[in-house]
């Protein structure tokens, strides 16, 4: 035995038997550039290990151990544009590894809620992912034009404020998590206590993963509906990249350069200084300049809405070490301009006008080192500050002058969080299974006018835990636990377990339970808000919610003939206990509030089909979602049964070959939506309140010349505007004009021009 061993140790000495390289570099098979995002993965029965490793922006991949060639060594590389590659009894490790670009491609890398970036093929959880290309093509200038053509997802609008309301699964506002780089987005209005998506810059994207259901172990409260986690470009492929265009749309029939239609400048710069620093900068001012609809005099149906925003991010890699810090800054002006007043002839007519102003600073330090054990140390921390104004003022008509209101007519509201995180991949050694240990803290200041008893504090600290065992070979089990500590409520435990069983090549089983816990906001408990259009008050008796959530599916990718079909079929059930919801108040002065519904559920099936063969694309689904609730004058009458919508979504793309030439079209068709409320006007019991349904299609072509790309469409070609409500009971915010739900402006034109420069050294 010892000679055995000694033998060993003069081979690798003197090089007979080779040793894995420290870097490992993988290159496009036709160009040779390297080629970035591609993930390796090393293993070796004879000595009980696998490596997971990603290529950097050269290409380059470095192991975290050691490990001795010998003939039960495989390699697996992976990549979304290049076909998988597999090597069996590596005897002597390759200089460079080549892949040949693939003719279709239906799987992409992903990290959301994975201990390390990871084909989505091979993710325990099933994640959905929207990339930039993706954005690009539906020509978007805000992340609800591009979300609200998904299946499964649903936006809603307070056109009083200007805000966006999102539901995941028909669970809405505060139980979204949506996440920048991981990170929690600080800033939730409106009346479901929602995050405005239109307030991310569209333009810093990379992709958007999406994972439904409860992630409450991963990502603690306010992920009971599921994740949407928006990834930021952070690498290029040259040494200086820069990029700058134009988007000019018409709102409905109008447009204007100045006051009327959209108008989107923007650009993103990106500088590689030497092998370890990496620079960028982005910047986009959007302006909307309103819809009037069917409002009259000064007033639109649609506000009128200046957005700047900006980023800049340094990065630093080196070995086994990596760091970034990024900055985002959003400044956001949204015009109310209210009805004329001519009530005194001795005076000019003036009006009564209203801005909504909203700030966000946000920085974020992330950080992530590699030990030579396999195992790494993520850690991340954020400060956001972030703040909504209202300022009212009135407008000489004649003369134009404003004058600012007095103090007391002056609104705003102010958060100020601090989010740390850190991981611990593989840091306990098990031989075959991962583990991840973490802790977060998260401790926010809420503050401004419209919280009553002055300003307040809420802080959750938790600890979670999860590992990824491998059983029966192509069986994985991950169970998961956090215990969460909430300064105001006392918090639950909160389990979960996925399985995943790849019974063979291409099909893939998952199967999850989930717990979640959320404790309502400073805003659900002690938030005012009361002007014409609202009177919204706080309940400062809630309750924390707490929900059950079970989910299944089954994907399969089926060759056919020269493409490829993949079809993923999706149940979920969900079961909200105490979920924090508005209602209507009567009597002398009826307003909103905020109540515990003891019983809140959702449930529903979905079917998703990708289709790719050579130059064309088809990406589509149909599903079926019901929802039922406990609703009373006492918040406790059952209603009769569960109430369901049905939605389709197609998507096509076909490039034209030789031609640089790309059509698109993007279509969603979204069944009546049903639930019972209590309408005092009609009767005391529960009736059905019902929303139109309505068909969305938009419609883009794209010509691509060296580094120039221009491309012209139709958005909402169906000229949705506002949506039909039978049995409504009003709520704290005004629909449109004419009484309908504010779905869209109408049919509306675009076109974008992006010039890309590129330098190498």
């Amino acid at each position: 035995m010892i000679a055995k061993y000694t033998a060993t140790v003069l081979l690798i000495l003197t090089g007979v038997m080779p040793v894995l390289a420290q870097q490992l570099t993988v290159v496009d098979a036709t160009t040779q550039k390297p080629v970035q995002g591609a993930l390796l993965q090393v293993s070796s029965s004879a000595q009980g290990v696998s490596i997971n490793m990603v290529t950097n922006a050269q290409g380059i991949a470095t192991p975290k151990t050691r490990l001795v060639a010998d003939s039960s060594m495989q390699i697996l590389v992976r990549h979304v544009a290049y076909e998988t590659l597999e090597l069996k009894g590596v005897a002597q490790w390759p200089a460079t590894i080549a892949l040949q670009p693939a003719q279709y491609a239906l799987d992409d890398v992903v990290v959301t809620g994975q201990y390390s970036a990871r084909s989505a093929e091979d993710a325990v959880y099933a994640v959905r992912v929207i990339n930039a290309e993706r954005l690009q093509k539906q020509g978007a200038t805000s992340l609800q034009q591009v979300l609200s053509t998904e299946l499964n997802v649903r936006f809603g609008r307070d056109n009083a404020l200007g805000t966006h309301a999102i539901a995941l699964q028909g669970i809405s506002g505060q139980n979204v998590k949506v996440l920048l780089d991981g990170v929690p987005v600080v800033g939730r209005s409106g009346i479901a206590n929602e995050v405005d998506l239109s307030q991310i810059n569209v333009h810093s994207i990379e992709r958007i993963e999406i994972i439904e259901g409860p992630m409450a172990v991963n990502y603690g409260a306010d992920a009971l509906a599921g994740v949407i986690n928006i990834i930021t470009k952070k690498t290029i492929t040259n040494p200086v990249e820069i990029q700058v265009g134009m988007h000019a749309e018409s709102v409905g029939p109008e447009y204007g350069f100045n006051e009327q239609g959209i108008n989107n400048p923007f650009f993103t710069a990106g500088y590689s200084l030497g092998k370890r620093w990496y620079a960028q900068t982005e910047g986009s001012f959007n302006h909307f300049g309103g819809w009037r609809g069917t409002a009259t005099g000064r007033e639109k149906d649609w506000h009128p809405k200046a957005q700047w925003q900006g980023g800049q991010m340094l990065r630093y890699s080196h070995n086994n070490f990596s760091a970034y810090y990024r900055l985002d800054y959003l400044h956001e002006r949204i015009i109310n301009r209210g009805p004329a007043v001519n009530s005194d002839p001795l005076r000019d007519p003036f009006a009564l006008d209203e801005d909504y102003v909203s700030t966000r600073l946000g920085h974020q330090l992330h950080t992530n080192l590699d030990f030579t054990n396999g195992g790494n140390l993520e850690t991340v921390l954020s400060y956001t500050d972030y703040q909504r104004n209202t300022e009212a003022y009135s407008t000489n008509l004649v003369t134009n002058q404003t004058n600012m209101l007095d103090s007391e007519e002056q609104d705003s509201i102010y958060y100020r969080s601090v989010f740390a995180r850190s991981t611990l991949h593989n840091g306990i050694a098990l031989k075959g299974i991962q583990t991840q240990i973490g802790l977060e803290l998260n401790h926010e200041i809420a503050g401004g006018t419209t919280l009553n008893e002055g300003d307040k504090q809420a802080t959750n600290t938790a600890v979670f835990a999860s590992a990824e065992i491998p059983l029966l070979g192509s069986l994985l089990l991950r169970p998961g636990f956090r215990y969460t500590h909430n300064s105001i409520f006392s918090a639950a435990p909160m389990p979960s377990v996925n399985l995943k069983w790849q019974p063979s090549s291409g099909t893939s089983i998952r199967l999850g339970y989930g717990r979640g816990f959320r404790a309502p906001s400073t805003r659900e408990l002690f938030h005012e808000f009361i002007d014409a259009n609202h009177r919204l008050i706080g309940n400062p008796d809630l309750s924390p919610e707490y929900s059950h959530n079970f989910n299944g599916s089954i994907s399969q990718d089926i060759d056919i003939k020269q493409g490829k079909l993949g079809l993923v079929l999706n149940g979920f059930y969900n079961n909200i206990q105490d979920r924090i919801g508005f209602i209507n108040t009567t009597g002398a002065n009826p307003s909103t509030t905020y109540r515990n519904i003891s019983s809140f559920k959702t449930q529903g099936v979905n079917l998703r089909l990708t289709y790719q063969l050579s130059n064309f694309k088809l990406v589509g689904g149909m599903a079926y979602m019901g929802l039922f609730q406990q609703l009373s004058n006492s918040y406790e009458q059952e209603v009769p049964n569960f109430l369901y919508t049905p939605e389709t979504t197609i998507q096509l793309t076909y490039t034209v070959p030789n031609t640089g030439l790309t059509f698109n079209s993007f279509y969603k068709y979204t069944g009546a939506r049903r639930d019972y409320i209590i309408n005092q006007n009609i009767s005391s019991e529960p009736v059905i309140q019902r929303i139109d349904d309505f068909h969305w299609l938009d419609l883009s072509l794209s010509k691509q010349w060296n580094n120039l790309n221009v491309s012209a469409g139709v958005r909402n070609a169906t000229n949705v505007q506002n949506l039909a409500l039978q049995n409504a009971a009003g709520g704290a915010h005004s629909g449109s004009s004419n009484g309908g739900m504010a779905m869209a402006y109408g049919r509306s034109y675009y076109a974008r021009i992006v010039y890309s420069i590129n330098l190498t050294r």
